[in-house]
């Protein structure tokens, strides 16, 4: 015979148990007069209908699916508030306001065309060295969340593009496909690298150096944070028979035009709670490409390519970053145009005046960062709702930097080639609107040379 004890053990484990689940009833999401339904819940973590531990669902689910709708750019505000439908736990509601975004955005454009700000700054912000244009920005077309982006640049480059992505087919499709075409010519060429320093050769031809280039591929959502893309990528480019008198190995066998074509397989891990600045998360990526390069003669080459990145949050203030990647190329032979590694794309902070090439590289960042202003400002005389508020954050960073770039050939008056470069210093990073960063930084490289120096994107 079952006791009365052994009856009220199992009421109560059921009671307990019955309290710390919830029931997604009702979904509603308010505010989307553009974005498509499915576009929101295609990034939730949870869905209606199922059940879901109190706890993890309030303290997890919720609070990593409004950083997800974050990520989208589509949105200045998500808030996602659980309701109970009675007084016991049981049924929710789940409530999600979104403040949408500006999608279409004209913009007229004067912008520098160096390496970076401080390259430009070191000319006396030479207008001839500067870009302006109009660049049509047109985000989340059809409610779809498809982009398209077409630029018309003209001054230091002439430039021409074209870019469509579409991150899923079909709503209940997992594939996607982004493409992308551009051409651009200048009077300018990145000639060579004397004394780990860029040297330029220019002529008062606009058609100088030329490039066009196509790209296309067809991407997938494995899972919620895992993806993959595979697609083709096409080059050409083509320089004026002058210039090889200035840089001789520019493109393969001293040619004055040149073909590349790639395949490339690519994958990506994101667990970032912001992918502008995070704070929180980690990320990774690896890349893999089978080149053909032709000119008068032919080169083949595979290229590797890998970030791991981490992100933790310390206390409500501290945070740390930490960052490695690499890149291989199998033949060590590439012209000087493919030998770009550090400098460009991927910089040593405190090397800003400097590249350095090869065929193989890596680099480490690390950094502390204490934020000291969260806080959204409202901004009364702005009559649109999507902008009449400023989300600002702030961050001191201290900061360690380390890398190298290596050559089979190298050029002895370029002494980074080949060895180990670091890097110190301290930086005031601020975030607005959840997506535009700007960067004031200190730093002491390996050199012993210091300097200040601003940039318009996140370093980690």
């Amino acid at each position: 015979m079952i006791s009365r004890n052994f009856i009220l053990f199992c009421f109560l484990v059921l009671t307990v148990s019955s309290k710390a689940q919830i029931v997604v009833e009702h979904l509603n999401i308010e505010g989307n007069e553009k974005t498509k339904d499915f576009v929101i819940t295609r990034e939730l973590l949870f869905e209606e209908g199922k059940v879901y531990h109190l706890d993890t669902f309030l303290q997890e689910l919720i609070p990593r699916s409004e950083e997800r709708l974050m990520n989208l750019n589509l949105f200045n505000k998500v808030e996602i508030t659980a309701i109970p439908e009675a007084l016991e736990q049981g049924p929710y509601t789940v409530v999600i306001k979104l403040v949408e975004k500006w999608y279409i955005w004209p913009i007229p454009t004067v912008e520098f065309a160096d390496r970076n700000f401080n390259i430009w700054a070191d000319s006396l912000f030479d207008p001839s060295r500067s870009n302006y244009g109009l660049y049509l920005f047109n985000y989340n077309l059809f409610g779809r969340n498809h982009t398209l982006k077409t630029s018309i640049i003209a001054g230091y480059n002439t430039k021409l593009g074209f870019e469509y992505r579409i991150p899923f087919l079909s709503q209940n499709s997992n594939y996607g496909l982004e493409t992308k075409v551009s051409y651009q010519n200048q009077d300018e060429l990145w000639a060579r690298t004397e004394n780990n320093v860029l040297q330029f050769y220019n002529s008062d031809r606009n058609d100088f150096v030329q490039h066009l280039n196509a790209e296309a591929f067809l991407t997938r959502r494995i899972s919620l944070p895992w993806s993959v893309k595979a697609g083709i990528k096409f080059q050409r480019i083509a320089i004026d028979s002058v210039a090889l008198t200035e840089s001789q190995e520019y493109l393969l066998d001293n040619a004055v035009q040149q073909n590349r074509l790639a395949l490339e397989l690519q994958t990506a891990f994101d667990k970032r709670d912001n992918v502008y600045l995070p704070l929180k998360g980690y990320y990774l990526e690896a890349k893999a490409s089978v080149e053909d390069i032709r000119s008068t003669g032919q080169l083949s080459n595979i290229h590797f390519a890998g970030t791991a990145r981490r992100y933790v949050k310390m206390s409500s203030s501290l945070f740390s970053a930490f960052s490695i990647l690499g890149e291989y190329n199998s033949n060590g032979q590439l012209p000087y145009r493919y030998r770009r590694m550090l400098g460009y794309d991927h910089l040593i902070r405190g090397y800003e005046n400097y590249v350095v090439d090869g065929t193989r590289g890596f680099l480490v960042n690390a950094a502390l960062r204490y934020r000291f202003i969260n806080k959204t400002y409202p901004l009364e005389f702005v009559p649109f709702e999507s902008y009449s508020f400023l989300p600002v954050q702030a961050f001191l960073e201290f900061f360690v930097d380390a890398g190298g770039a290596y050559n089979d050939v190298p050029d002895r008056s370029n002494n980074f080639q080949n060895s180990m470069l670091y890097s110190t210093g301290f930086s005031l990073q601020t975030l607005f609107y959840n997506d535009r960063v700007v960067r004031f930084e200190y730093s002491l490289n390996a050199a012993r040379e210091s300097g200040f120096y601003i940039h318009f994107e996140k370093a980690i």
